[in-house]
Order: C-alpha cells, then structure tokens, then sequence
C-alpha cells in the first residue's frame, strides 16, 4: 500500500522531527512525501495563500488515486503535521471494511487530512468535483467533501478513535490545556490548534504522553 504526504517550508520541521521519524515503515507501507511552494506565508490554516496550498493538495489526491486505479488499490492520504504511535495499515484496511473511503473524525466532519481510500472512478470523481469548486471560490477542501459525498456515490465513514486529534478529548481548540489519549491510539493529528509552533508542542506532549502510558518493561 502506498501512503502520500506533502509538505510546505513552513512545515518541513514538523515533517522531519514528527511526522517521518514515527512513521510505520516496517508496516509495509511506501510512503511518497511531495515538497510544494510555499504560498502560504504563515502556513496557517485560511491565512493568505491557504486557498491555493489546498488547491495543489486535492490535485495530489487526484494524482495520488491515478497512480492506484488500474487495480483498485487502497492508499492512505495524510497531512504531515501527524504523529504515529503503532502499526496502522492492518487496522485501517479492517475499519475500511467495504467502505470506499474512511477518514480521521473531526467531530460532525469527515477529516480530509487523514484517509484511506479505495482508488475507485467514483472517488476520483468526487476529488475532482472538489478541485472544481475550490477553483470557483468554494470553502475549503474539507466543508466540500463533506458537502458533496452525499450524492457522490462514495461510501464514506470515520475511522475510530484510534485515530485521534485532540478535540476528541476537550471538544474545542487547543490552547495548551492537559487532555487524556485513547488507551489505544494509532495515529494523532496536530490539528485544531493554530500556528506551526504550537502544532509541533501538540505532538511533543502526545508522543511523552505516549510514552508516560506505555513505557518500555
């Protein structure tokens, strides 16, 4: 199976002390990272410059599920401000089931920044139909999937909450506050806090949280 990533400068420290260094290698994933300018000069998320940073993200999906159509393979899409704490590719392709796509919860969203998927015409349509609307000055890349995969025909779902981001556990954004971790957690996402330096305290407190769980006998 093959997993996607991409990167900003602005997001390079994150990718490289978090993102790359947990990540499940030894699970028999290839994981394929892609470097894109950075339009955005704050890498914050709706800041100047987001819009167009989204834009190339979805264009990757879409290349992303031309790669693995011949066959209908499985891939895993991720945003890089990601950290993983065990095996994931068994556990993802079981909660996928016969499901087209699974994503990250973000509470009542489906979280486009975490996904498998079945590279399927039908998911590639949906992808492109949101490429579509960005280019048209529609809402980000999330609000549209989420809005159009009612009619799509894609069988989506969310993942568990094995697969974590912190609202999970306080129900807003994150400000520095403690919080708890699913006894069980496979992957954590850095979002729902703002600014890169803050997402890099985020997955420094849930990797020694982590850690402080499960320590080594």
């Amino acid at each position: 199976m093959k997993a996607y990533t991409f990167f900003t400068d602005s997001h390079e420290d994150i990718l490289k002390k978090h993102f790359i260094p947990s990540f499940p290698f030894s699970d028999g994933i290839e994981l394929n990272i892609k470097h894109f300018p950075q339009e955005c000069p704050s890498g914050e998320f709706q800041k100047d410059g987001w819009e167009e940073t989204m834009r190339r993200k979805v264009e990757y999906v879409i290349q992303s599920i031309d790669e693995n159509i011949e066959r209908n393979d499985l891939f895993i899409h991720t945003d890089c401000d990601i950290i993983f704490l065990q095996p994931i590719q068994e556990s993802m392709i079981k909660e996928l089931g016969s499901f087209d796509v699974a994503c990250l919860s973000d509470g009542a969203m489906l979280c486009a920044g975490f996904f498998i998927a079945r590279a399927t015409a039908q998911i590639r349509s949906l992808f492109l139909n949101i490429l579509n609307q960005l280019k048209d000055g529609g809402p980000n890349d999330q609000i549209l999937m989420n809005r159009l995969l009612p009619s799509s025909g894609v069988k989506a779902k969310s993942l568990s909450h094995e697969y974590h981001n912190v609202y999970h556990s306080i129900r807003k954004e994150w400000n520095g506050e403690d919080f708890s971790l699913p006894q069980n957690i496979r992957v954590h996402h850095a979002n729902f806090t703002r600014g890169v330096s803050a997402k890099m305290e985020l997955l420094k407190l849930v990797k020694q949280k982590h850690i402080n769980a499960h320590p080594k006998a």
